[in-house]
């Protein structure tokens, strides 16, 4: 799949599989106990999907 901010935007499909993906990669952090890491990816996924909601 092509990750852009466009397709983000545009296409629901993607933007399931990119938040799928993005979860799974945070979950993974917590549990191999890189705690400051997921953090920080997590909130960057919140400021992520803040902004392609603006668009629906």
């Amino acid at each position: 799949m092509n990750f852009t901010y466009e397709n983000l935007i545009n296409d629901q499909k993607i933007r399931r599989n990119f938040f799928r993906i993005y979860d799974s990669m945070i979950g993974e952090l917590r549990r191999s106990n890189y705690l400051e890491s997921a953090a920080k990816h997590a909130k960057n996924r919140k400021r992520i999907f803040e902004e392609v909601s603006i668009f629906d």
